[in-house]
Formats: C-alpha cells, sequence, structure tokens
C-alpha cells in the first residue's frame, strides 16, 4: 500500500490518497524521470515505452501525473509494425485520476511495444499550476511532478511457465 498525503498552505493533512497495487513488485510499468519541465512551457512532451518480454492479454491503463499533467496517450505497436492508439485522454485532470479497462481483453505478442505520450502545462495559463516560474522536477509531492503509465494484464496460460522471464 502507497499512502499519499497532501498538505494545504497551513501544512495541515487535507486528504488521503491510498493506492493498492496487487501486482508482482517487478510488474512492468511505463515511468520515466525525463524532465525537469521547464519554467513556463506550456506543452512539454514526456515519453516512455516498454517492450513485451512475453505474451500478456492487455485489460487496462491508468495514466499518472500531478496537477501539470495535461495530456496522455497509449499506443501499442506490434512485432509486425502495425500500431494502434489504445486510450488518449486529452484533457486529463490530477482531481480525476482513472483507471480505465478494456471492454474486452486485447492479446499482444511478445515483443509488442507499448509507448505513453503525456504533456505536461507549467505555464500561468495552467489555473492549477502552483509555480509557472520553476522548473519543476519529478517527485511523490502535487508540486512535483510524475508520469507513470500503468496498464494492466493478464499473463495467458499458454505462457505462464515464462513468466518470471525463464524463455
Amino acid at each position: 500500500i502507497e499512502l499519499k498525503t497532501k498538505p494545504d498552505a497551513n501544512k495541515r493533512l487535507i486528504q488521503q490518497d491510498i493506492e493498492r497495487f496487487l501486482t508482482r513488485p517487478d510488474a512492468p510499468r511505463q515511468r520515466t524521470a525525463v524532465l525537469p519541465i521547464p519554467p513556463g512551457e506550456p506543452n512539454h512532451e514526456v515519453k516512455a515505452s516498454y517492450t513485451l518480454k512475453q505474451d500478456l492479454e492487455l485489460t487496462g491503463f491508468m495514466p499518472h501525473m500531478h496537477v501539470r499533467g495535461k495530456a496522455f496517450q497509449y499506443t501499442i505497436t506490434y512485432p509486425d509494425g502495425r500500431s494502434e492508439l489504445m486510450l488518449k485522454v486529452p484533457k486529463y485532470d490530477f482531481a480525476w485520476q482513472l483507471s480505465y479497462e478494456l471492454a474486452k481483453p486485447v492479446h499482444l505478442p511478445k515483443g509488442t511495444r507499448i509507448d505513453c505520450v503525456a504533456h505536461f502545462d507549467n505555464s500561468p495559463n495552467n489555473k492549477a499550476n502552483p509555480d509557472a516560474t520553476k522548473e519543476v522536477r519529478w517527485g511523490d509531492q502535487t508540486w512535483e511532478e510524475m508520469m507513470i503509465g500503468w496498464f494492466s494484464y493478464t499473463v495467458p496460460a499458454s505462457s505462464a511457465g515464462s513468466a518470471s522471464g525463464d524463455n
């Protein structure tokens, strides 16, 4: 369990968010520390990708950014070169962090690449931005930033023996 707290201007605890992860600690996820976000930048792009080491059944997504998060998308590229936009969140809102479940699982063969592209607004036009004059770095606090592209999946029974990476 990960507990996040957010202090208000008086440093009082105003909200507790509990995130529970019921996956293996080595579960793949998209995470990047390719920050900082320059001061005043209205559309800073950050990318991350992960190439599957085994066949998976993709079941959902959960993009995560903080208050400068503007947009997030997931694209998959199959080993044969075909690509497919899987999720586009054009107006990301930190107050509405959603997980997205697919209507039915999508089979992704070993070698498929999952790409995440996020955009951040560190400009004065972003009303949620605590300080557009500061460079923003990776961090747990909401005045810092994150770019994590979680995705959920199951391992097909035929691939279960290779789940540990033995193949």
